[in-house]
């Protein structure tokens, strides 16, 4: 009888320590699919706007920059068009979960990397974005003309005349042209982040499962 309760004793602790183990591991799966439907909406809704959007404006800040005529300038000055300030445009959301959550998250070693390039790029972004990058040009233009003492009714002409100016705003293109490559490359990264996070629910956690 002793070997009978012992066996049965065995029996129900394997029997409990193997729902354990199945619960735990089921709940880990739910919260890193969890997580994957989190940078997935991300992405969708935000990044992948967001980086577009970027491009959008750098190509007209760009246009406003390379304005040299009357009629150049007038163009963009009423285009009615409004640069975004871009505050949504933030790696915290991949900051807000662990290296650890996101590598078990991004399935993929590759994909893990692609999460960490698109975090740090879009951290590289924000420190120029379009209208701080047109500011910090229109500040220096500004200062030429006060130091020339330039007349507003002869600025468009000194415009056309200054090698400075001209040199100034060939650097500042210079410098709208490589941050636009990294948002082109960035925006592109959103797009396949999100091709290869797309699925099911339930296949996503069944993957979890099987891969912890």
């Amino acid at each position: 009888m002793d070997n009978e309760n012992l066996i049965s004793g065995l029996i129900g602790a394997l029997i409990g320590v193997s729902i354990s183990g199945i619960y735990s591991r089921l709940t880990t799966a739910i919260k890193l699919n969890r997580i994957r439907k989190v940078i997935l909406d991300y992405s969708k809704f935000i990044g992948l706007d967001k980086s577009a959007t970027y491009l959008r404006d750098m190509e007209f800040i760009k246009g406003y920059i390379k304005a040299e005529t009357e009629e150049e300038i007038l163009k963009h000055q009423n285009a009615n068009y409004a640069v975004d300030a871009m505050p949504m445009f933030s790696s915290d959301i991949f900051k807000s979960f662990t290296q650890d959550e996101l590598r078990r998250v991004a399935y993929k070693t590759n994909e893990y990397i692609r999460i960490i390039d698109i975090s740090y790029s879009t951290d590289f972004l924000k420190e120029y974005l379009p209208l701080e990058l047109y500011e910090k040009y229109n500040q220096k233009v500004r200062e030429h003309m006060e130091d020339k003492k330039i007349k507003p009714e002869d600025e468009i002409k000194h415009f056309e005349e200054c090698g400075y100016l001209k040199s100034l705003a060939d650097t500042a293109i210079n410098e709208i042209e490589m941050k636009s490559t990294r948002a082109v490359e960035t925006h592109k990264q959103f797009h396949d982040l999100i091709k290869n996070l797309n699925g099911w629910s339930l296949w996503w956690i069944i993957k979890y499962i099987v891969k912890q």
